[in-house]
């Protein structure tokens, strides 16, 4: 997957790659100029979202924010997340070579005289009471599986008991149903679920609606190679288990 000539010897194709908001977010503090520690640990994600946005610039990869900026937007308000967003457009502009010196520790910053300029404004005609229905769905699903939980003797039980309530209300929604299998599992992924609290559900609930928006786009078009970036390990395990095929 990381060899630039099966990208660039097949020029026909599209190829885009949907980034989770923690890559997004890494992209935009390094925009702004913010200035990495030497300690390759300490400034590891930011190193590796350089690398990663290096290698797709170079590529010809079209990175997209997907719902990052709904994700700005409950967090914070219309005018910050386009003001975000405009970020992003400088970073994904960004020449591919000083991302490359920044994930190589050559340099611990980014000139801000080499970031190429966007206007906000992208998003000022959002409706703020717009719903994803992916979102919502996913919401749901987490909550009566740990509704389940509570009233159960054993993880096994709870799916069991999540998987009939699925079936039986017809409220099928694939990331949440792998994302809560992995939970209830010996394989459950640390800080899957932070807490209980509706806090923590909506932050899983975001991360399984990149996942259904990931599949999506993927199945909307058979001439487009939609990549998946994300640095949590949850969203990596469950989309796993949500593929059909090698690809």
């Amino acid at each position: 997957a990381y060899k630039l000539e099966n990208y660039l010897l097949n020029s026909e194709q599209q190829v885009s790659c949907l980034l989770d908001r923690n890559i997004v977010s890494y992209l935009i503090d390094l925009v702004k100029g913010a200035e990495l520690l030497p300690d390759a640990e300490r400034s590891r994600c930011h190193r590796l979202s350089a690398a990663l946005q290096a290698f797709l610039n170079a590529a010809n990869i079209k990175s997209e924010p997907g719902l990052s900026y709904h994700e700005y937007i409950e967090s914070s308000s219309i005018e910050h997340a386009d003001k975000e967003l405009s970020y992003f457009r400088s970073a994904d502009n960004l020449d591919a070579n000083l991302y490359l010196d920044i994930a190589l520790g050559h340099i611990n910053s980014i000139p801000l005289e080499s970031v190429p300029k966007f206007d906000s404004g992208e998003l000022l005609g959002f409706d703020p009471k717009y719903r994803i229905k992916a979102f919502e769905f996913n919401i749901v699903v987490i909550k009566k599986g740990l509704s389940v939980r509570s009233q159960c003797n054993s993880d096994y039980e709870a799916m069991k008991l999540l998987l009939e309530w699925i079936f039986e209300e017809y409220v099928f929604c694939v990331p949440a149903f792998y994302f809560m299998a992995i939970y209830f599992s010996g394989h459950r992924v640390p800080k899957m679920l932070k807490s209980q609290s509706m806090k923590s559900v909506r932050n899983a609930a975001w991360d399984l609606a990149l996942l259904q928006h990931w599949i999506t786009l993927s199945n909307r078009d058979s001439e487009q190679v939609w990549l998946l970036a994300s640095m949590d390990k949850a969203i990596a395990k469950t989309a796993n288990l949500m593929l059909l095929r090698s690809t």
